[in-house]
């Protein structure tokens, strides 16, 4: 049951949530290892205070990776320049290294900033 219905679900849908999830997920990863470069610095009375901030930082990267994903929702259902042209999901696997690496030079300076 499962299959049949992610077979129905686009192909371009497919891209938007596996982006999303992998934004999201590299944006976690950075936060853990925030979190683990200052292990300590950090209480253990505050475990819960550290927990509340980690998940009001994941809805804050979820909002952000959003509207970083705003130009591939506006342009991939597009019949001229969507998904099924090849130049199209060349763009796309660019955009996202590049949005990738962006994050990952900008998470590492986070680190040595808040140092």
């Amino acid at each position: 049951m499962i299959k049949s219905v992610f077979h129905r679900i686009p192909s371009p849908t497919k891209v938007l949530i596996s982006t999303y999830i992998a934004l999201l997920l590299l944006f976690m990863f950075w936060r853990v290892i925030f979190l683990f470069f200052f292990m300590d610095d950090l209480s253990s009375s505050h475990i819960l205070l550290y927990s509340q901030s980690f998940f009001v930082g994941i809805r804050l990267d979820l909002v952000v990776i959003s509207y970083l994903m705003l130009p591939v929702l506006f342009t991939i259902y597009m019949p001229v320049v969507g998904w099924s042209h090849l130049y199209y999901q060349h763009v796309l696997k660019i955009y996202m290294v590049l949005l990738s690496l962006f994050t990952s030079i900008f998470c590492s300076i986070n680190l040595e900033w808040f140092n």
